[in-house]
């Protein structure tokens, strides 16, 4: 470096530094400079499939790519809003206008537009839906219950811990700080270097950690302390075989700022428990350049990882789609407010595999590992690595550069208020994510969904669809269908193929390169929920993902549908209501998807046009996300319009855990189990209006997704009873004892 040493305000990550300096960061994109400079594709064709004519268009504004800034209803949109019945489009509109003022999602300026898809949620929020004053009612009733939830969930858990001492070694399970000097010790193994030599001050001052923090994306509630910080570091020190790895950073005496570690929290995701999870982290100051020397004289070897390296703690990520959406991705988003987005860099992973796991899931954490090495780009470093390493074990580890902590963009751990997915409309991060992706494992970039047939259609295996070849067989009668000639019908398994299962495909590979290419060229991706379908964010620009939902008729539902929802470059379709005797699935129903897939595929999709927040929910998300606004917009009204709030942070009945809305929603509807405890006045309510809007969704003419017919019970009746939220077996004890008190008296 030839440039001037960095100010104090530099090192401390107050000011930009300047190329050359300690510390080079760029200044993190914006949504329409991020889509510029990595989302223009060449007319083409995918690696697969013949020559097709393709969309094409201009970058949208991040305005519009967040939802916020008028545009005419695109001509690719999910056909749901006409209520076109059991075609499975399961997207919905309101005829009321929306009210500017309750319009909700990503924390954008409130601007008056038009919706073209998903305004029933916008109208429930209005006042202007269908029975809005039954909803009212509702909401008069239980608000003082939400109160006394809200006081229970703060007693539990503060929102801040900002007023602990900042001296404290070590503030309770937060981030770890402790001031000492000379903590580290060892010689550097650096070619360069020629034994018995000391390095000078000038390679000690090159040694030192610089950075720059700034506010990770997403929300900023219930944190630790402060607000949840994105760091980029030069020379990040770790060291494994002190209190199961920490990090150091080494920094002269009265020449930093370290207040950002100090007051604020540097996360490396969440933990099982769906808390934040700090970064045990430690300062080692130093009086002078030569006290700093002897330090790293005095202990084991020093091993450095040149370039750049992202620190991510993933949990359950034996599954690959806990493995990229709940591990990998946050931390890609603050590589990409780094502008980082497209850098290869060594994967720095802090989380151990589970033992017991490992002996269920043969192969599990092998395969999401491998993926993620591909995905970083450089080497992928473990904690158990280290410690099987005596040679690692015991060295410290110089990160060359750093970036570490991460917001709430996680897809299950993080599930926000908009059942959405972080990032991926603010900041465009899925498809950033997915070029990533393409670029640094050398395939070609998936170009625009085709717009003329045929059109690639892949039917992806899913084990929520028995054993065997049963939809391999259900794929085999649609290919066979002469209505269907316009698409290119193959069949997927992404397990890796066992002799004797199947007939040998070059489709049915567990190799994650090949699943990239496989997806970069379809144009309809069918898939049930879970694993099966959590690469459908990397689809094509335009491309059209069909939800089969799990297999059930009572409680039916579509789990991650908020994958979708989070990707405006996407169109989602759901398949329709099942009857209680009906087959899992149908090959008519089926058919009338791939065919709805194809006429939207025809009208094409442009970018400066995406896919409107709302469009892309099921029945099932639209009115879980209205009761989740509705029964808090109380407290967090302004939580919620200023951003995407994870619902971890809420707490209460908003508590899922490791389930999903279909086991919300249906509460209090006859021969459906409690699984949850909403309120069922208001949700009951909220049913009945989406019904009313929507009659022929239903597995029945008339009657609605959830069966209402778009009424409510009959005042006093068992049914109106069960909605208002007391419970028959209750109503009947309490009775009992009215009985035998006036009895005894």
């Amino acid at each position: 470096s030839t440039a001037a040493p960095p100010s104090q305000k530099q090192l401390g990550g107050s000011e930009d530094v300047e190329a050359g300096s300690q510390l080079v960061v760029n200044n993190p994109p914006t949504a329409a400079a991020t889509l510029t400079a990595a989302h223009a594709f060449d007319a083409g064709t995918g690696p697969a499939t013949t020559a097709a004519p393709r969309s094409t268009a201009a970058p949208p504004s991040p305005q519009q790519l967040a939802g916020w800034e008028d545009v005419e209803e695109p001509s690719g949109l999910p056909a749901a809003a006409s209520d076109t019945g059991g075609d499975g489009i399961a997207a919905a509109s309101s005829a009321a206008a929306p009210n500017p003022d309750t319009s909700i999602d990503s924390g954008k300026p409130q601007v008056a537009r038009r919706r073209a898809a998903g305004d029933w949620v916008e109208g429930a929020l209005a006042g202007t839906a269908s029975l809005a004053g039954e909803i009212e009612k509702c909401l008069a009733v239980s608000s003082g219950i939400h109160r006394r939830r809200d006081k229970r969930r703060l007693r539990a858990a503060p929102d801040s811990t900002s007023d602990l001492p900042a001296t404290a070694r070590q503030h309770e399970d937060h981030t770890t700080l402790e001031h000492s000097s000379g903590i580290l010790g060892g010689s550097f193994e650096v070619p360069a270097r020629e034994s018995g030599r000391r390095l000078s001050d000038e390679e000690l001052n090159e040694r030192l950690t610089s950075w720059k923090c700034i506010e990770a994306h997403g929300s900023q509630r219930s944190v630790h302390r402060g607000k949840r910080m994105a760091c980029h570091f030069k020379n990040l020190y770790f060291v494994p075989f002190r209190r199961e790895g920490i990090f150091v950073v080494h920094v002269l005496k009265n020449t930093v700022d370290v207040g950002v570690f100090l007051h604020d929290t540097v996360s490396l995701g969440v933990t099982p428990g769906f808390s934040d999870q700090p970064v045990k982290l430690e300062i080692a100051t130093h009086g002078s350049l030569k006290e700093f020397g002897r330090s790293l004289e005095n202990e084991g070897p020093l091993k450095e990882h040149k370039g750049l390296t992202v620190v991510f703690c993933p949990v359950y990520h034996f599954n690959i789609g806990h493995a990229i959406w709940d591990g990998f991705y946050p931390a890609f988003v603050s590589m990409l407010q780094f502008g980082e987005a497209d850098t290869p860099a060594n994967a720095l992973m802090m989380s151990k595999r589970d033992k017991g796991i490992v002996k269920t899931v043969k192969g599990g954490y092998d395969n999401s590992e491998a993926a993620y090495q591909k995905i970083a780009g450089l080497e992928l470093l473990t904690i158990e690595q280290f410690e099987n390493s005596t040679k690692d074990f015991k060295s410290v580890h110089r990160l060359e550069q750093a970036i570490m902590g991460i917001g709430t963009n996680a897809q299950k751990l993080d599930v926000n208020a908009n059942f959405s997915l972080g990032a991926c409309r603010d900041l465009d991060a899925c498809r950033a994510f997915r070029n990533r992706i393409f670029k640094i494992m050398n395939l070609e970039p998936p170009k625009p969904a085709r717009v003329t047939e045929p059109f690639r259609t892949i039917i992806i295996d899913n084990k929520r669809y028995g054993k065997g070849n049963a939809m391999e067989a259900i794929t085999e009668k649609l290919k066979a269908d002469k209505a269907l000639e316009g698409f290119d019908i193959q069949f997927v398994s992404w397990s890796p193929h066992k002799d004797g299962d199947r007939n040998d495909s070059p489709l049915q590979s567990g190799n994650f390169t090949r699943h990239m290419e496989i997806i970069g060229s379809t144009d309809v991706h069918i898939s049930g929920p879970g694993t099966a379908m959590m690469y459908q964010a990397f689809l094509p620009d335009g491309a059209v993902h069909v939800n089969l939902g799990i297999n059930k008729a009572m409680d039916q539902g579509f789990m991650e549908e908020y994958v979708a929802e989070g990707s405006p470059h996407l169109k989602a379709l759901y398949y329709p209501r099942r009857g209680l005797n009906s087959p899992g699935l149908d090959v008519g129903a089926l058919k009338k998807l791939i065919l709805k897939a194809g006429e939207l595929l025809k009208q094409g999709w442009s970018a400066d046009k995406p896919t409107p927040i709302g469009a892309n929910l099921s029945p099932v998300g639209q009115v879980y996300k209205a009761y989740t606004w509705l029964a808090h917009r109380e407290k967090y009204r302004s939580a919620l319009r200023k951003g995407l709030l994870p619902l971890r942070t809420v707490t209460g009945e908003m508590w899922m855990g490791n389930r999903f809305p279909e086991e919300f929603v249906y509460n209090g509807l006859p021969n459906h189990g409690k699984k949850a405890a909403p309120d069922l006045c208001l949700l009951g309510a909220l049913r009945a209006s989406f019904d009313a809007n929507f009659p022929k969704l239903g597995d029945k003419e008339g009657i609605g997704w959830f069966g209402t017919g778009g009424q409510l019970p009959e005042k006093g009746s068992r049914r109106q009873r069960r909605l208002m939220g007391v419970p028959e077996r209750l109503r009947r004890r309490y009775l009992k004892r009215r009985r035998r008190r006036r009895h005894l008296n």
